[in-house]
């Protein structure tokens, strides 16, 4: 006999797209499944019965939404804005603002199933809720499934007056964003964010290279080149400043999911707005000012593109690889040749340089030495044996003939000093 297949079912803000409580409907009641042992294998197999191909993961503890749900309450709840209030014991109570932020916020409108969180509101931004108040400091991290996951004081632990509900505002689009500057057409400028019917600006403060990722890719753009602080982007003017201290992972969807002081709640001027420089195109070297840990862009080349200019990059490499020894040896080669040619130049002009400055030393043989008196000596350049042929002329002014006398000799070269030797004289006719 085949056994029965006992019915399942998901529930949860997020059921109807296969994430939540599981339950089983046994003995005609619905009841939940306790996560002792609970694992990967025990999913696959309550998604194939789901009807599901595929199992992601097992849920346990604070990751299930719990069965306690939540409302909004208050003229715009419509529109995903009001008193928050949570069903507990069989009534329905509000929620004190107390330690109420944007993380709390967070948790809040994704139970309620909308796809952002917008602000968190607090006492005089909401009506004031009437009878039993539930739940009071509560303190999520913004990664929670569901409200009752979150820390608290417990139920209807709390010292709040009505005055103090909290409530949210949440939103299924986006929050618009839009770049102002001379360089918005190209992706860098200032960055404005659209609230209560206002384009504002965002303040600088801890902003860093994971929101400049977060922006860009709500702006529609594939990559963050940085992130701009200061005077780095145009002041805004006569403009609010919506957002400060925004801190976002870098993995968010939209600029507004990251955690942020609240809505218009800051302490800066427009000489402090932020900016971002984006890119649908891989940056080379991607850049960032940061306060905190980043995670930098994986820089994909898979496009044509990119593959293109890779290839052209390595054929240049390549090519520089193999060109350029061959030059260098050329150019080697070239020198080689220039000094050797100059080398045979010098030597074929060596015996011309000797035979002019034989006859430089011809030509100056004799010159004048000494001349006073009557009596000149001439001499020749110096010999080879170290001595200097002398030829001496007298000519006597006491003398009324028209006779003088030639002598020659030897003068030798003795330390710095040079010696005349006469060896002979001989009279001149005039």
């Amino acid at each position: 006999m085949q056994k029965k297949t006992i019915p399942l079912r998901l529930q949860g803000p997020l059921s109807a797209i296969g994430t939540g409580r599981l339950e089983v409907f046994y003995n005609a009641i619905w009841g939940t499944i306790c996560d002792d042992s609970w694992d990967f294998n025990d999913a696959k197999v309550a998604c194939r019965q789901l009807g599901y191909t595929y199992a992601l993961r097992a849920l346990d503890g604070g990751d299930v939404p719990d069965a306690i749900p939540l409302r909004l309450q208050g003229p715009l709840s419509a529109n995903g804005t009001g008193r928050l209030e949570v069903y507990y014991n069989g009534k329905w109570g509000t929620i004190c603002d107390d330690s109420w932020d944007y993380n709390d916020a967070k948790v809040a409108c994704r139970q309620l199933g909308y796809t952002y969180a917008v602000r968190p509101l607090q006492g005089g931004d909401v009506p004031d809720g009437t009878g039993q108040i539930w739940l009071d400091d509560v303190r999520c991290t913004g990664s929670e499934q569901n409200l009752t996951s979150c820390s608290h004081r417990g139920w209807g632990k709390q010292d709040c007056r009505h005055n103090e509900d909290a409530g949210v505002e949440c939103s299924s689009t986006a929050i618009p964003l839009r770049l102002q500057g001379p360089l918005s057409a190209i992706g860098t400028g200032r960055l404005e964010v659209y609230y209560n019917g206002k384009w504002g600006t965002i303040c600088d403060d801890s902003w860093d290279y994971n929101d400049a990722k977060v922006a860009c890719r709500q702006l529609g753009y594939t990559y963050a080149v940085r992130a701009l602080q200061g005077s780095e982007v145009p002041d805004g003017t006569g403009q609010p400043i919506w957002l400060d201290d925004v801190k976002c992972t870098g993995s968010e969807q939209n600029l507004t999911s990251c955690s942020h002081r609240g809505w218009g709640n800051e302490n800066c001027t427009h000489g402090q707005d932020a900016g971002v420089e984006c890119s649908s195109r891989a940056p080379l070297k991607p850049t960032t000012t940061t306060n905190r840990t980043n995670s930098k862009p994986s820089i994909i080349t898979s496009t044509k593109d990119q593959s293109s200019d890779s290839n052209s990059s390595t054929m240049s490499c390549t090519a520089l690889y193999i060109f350029l020894p061959m030059i260098v040896l050329a150019l080697i080669i070239v020198i080689i040749l220039l000094v050797r040619k100059n080398r045979a130049s010098n030597e074929k002009e060596s015996p011309r340089e000797e035979s002019n400055r034989e006859m430089e030393n011809q030509e100056n043989n004799i010159q004048a030495f000494t001349e006073s008196d009557g009596y000149t000596e001439l001499h020749h350049n110096r010999e080879p044996d170290n001595t200097y042929l002398s030829l001496n002329l007298y000519e006597n002014p006491d003398d009324n003939s028209d006779r003088s006398y030639v002598n020659y000799g030897r003068s030798y070269v003795i330390g710095n000093n040079i010696n005349y030797v006469n060896q002979g004289a001989q009279q001149r006719s005039s």
